[in-house]
């Protein structure tokens, strides 16, 4: 498989608009622009390699939240995609569940590990929830023989659904009962309304020893736009889980201003809360304008969308061609050519992708393709 990313702007034509990255539309607070900037004296230093500051701030942080934190419980990284790999090769699973489809990066990272991976199918007309067809999934991980891990996003991506909370605890006692370890990627459950009420995070701090198995990935990149800094960390009861992930990790991993941005971040709740809000509505927007042109639209909790429509058009090429950046799925496992996964960005944005989709719709059967960028922001 090709293992390509959204938020390719980089060696190619102009792009105006890009939505095939998933950051926070509304752009970084001005406080992490600020922390950044005053960090600059210490960049001739090396960063502290065990981001005792940082860990101190989370245990903070979550502790105001409910339940019993220290410093051992993160580890930090560069970004939740290194700690992917970290994970991977310090633990070195032997068999992994998956569900189709996911994050490229799990998979890539497991088998760098060395770990053979199972992959469940979930079911499109399901929205791809694996929640959705319980039985049959927690039936899956049941009869996987040598499991060792199940790993999904929650939100998932490129889909955007989130699963419950309840369905978490329930997949997490079937997890410990295999003695396999079940890793949750919440890097997008900071754009999740009410988003504790989907956060494994709440198992961790209620019941440590039940769900010490459990092991949290989180980031600010996405969040709080800073993909150039990369910041995020894992959470973990398990301790010796994190001491083997901190021998693998290699050294300075988080930058000094990486490490400045995210405890500015952990300042910044009020902006996160007000992102979800405005972006859920901005969501089902865009979502309706997609349906009005005739895609199929899945359902998601997150900043972006899932979508198809079954013609011969391929609408990444036609926009790029104009301008505009939106990530093909044709590489994502139990997908294929004509899925679509697009950023949720600001209204007038998002109005512009719809006005070139139309095009593309209305040309679809004319056979025209002329390409035109000086109208794409208007």
């Amino acid at each position: 498989m090709e293992y390509r990313h959204g938020g390719d702007i980089y060696g190619t034509d102009e792009i105006l608009l890009d939505f095939s990255v998933n950051t926070n539309p509304f752009g970084m607070p001005e406080g992490i622009r600020k922390a950044v900037i005053a960090s600059s004296d210490s960049w001739e230093r090396y960063p502290d390699s065990l981001c005792r500051k940082l860990r101190q701030g989370l245990a903070d942080y979550y502790g105001m939240r409910g339940g019993q934190w220290d410093c051992g419980d993160f580890i930090c990284g560069n970004g939740a995609s290194d700690l992917f790999y970290t994970m991977a090769l310090a633990l070195r699973p032997r068999r992994a569940v998956l569900t189709a489809p996911s994050f490229a990066e799990y998979e890539r990272a497991l088998r760098l590990g060395g770990c053979g991976i199972e992959w469940y199918a979930t079911c499109e007309a399901q929205g791809f929830s694996p929640e959705a067809e319980e039985d049959a999934f927690f039936s899956f991980v049941e009869r996987t023989d040598g499991l060792s891990l199940v790993m999904l996003g929650n939100p998932n991506n490129p889909n955007g659904l989130a699963v419950s909370l309840e369905w978490l605890s329930r997949l997490a006692d079937i997890c410990r009962e295999k003695g396999a370890l079940l890793a949750v990627d919440e890097c997008f459950n900071w754009f999740v309304p009410e988003r504790e009420r989907y956060s494994a995070l709440a198992l961790l701090g209620r019941e440590e020893e039940r769900f010490a198995h459990v092991l949290v990935f989180q980031a600010f990149t996405k969040i709080y736009a800073i993909p150039g800094l990369r910041a995020g960390y894992a959470v973990c009861k398990d301790h010796a889980v994190l001491r083997k992930m901190e021998e693998s990790r290699q050294p300075w991993s988080l930058s000094a201003p990486a490490e400045a941005a995210a405890l500015a971040a952990l300042k910044e709740d009020a902006y996160a809360g007000w992102t979800a809000r405005e972006t859920a509505i901005l969501r089902e927007e865009l979502a309706a304008g997609l349906r009005r042109l005739g895609f199929a639209v899945y359902p998601s909790a997150a900043n972006y969308l899932l979508f198809r429509r079954r013609d011969a058009v391929d609408y990444a090429a036609y926009l790029r061609k104009r301008g505009i950046l939106i990530r093909s799925c044709a590489n994502y496992q139990g997908l294929g050519e004509g899925y679509y996964r697009v950023s949720v960005r600001r209204r007038k944005e998002n109005e512009a992708l719809l006005r070139c989709l139309r095009e593309a719709v209305k040309g679809a059967g004319s056979g025209s393709d002329r390409a035109d960028k000086q109208d794409v922001r208007r």
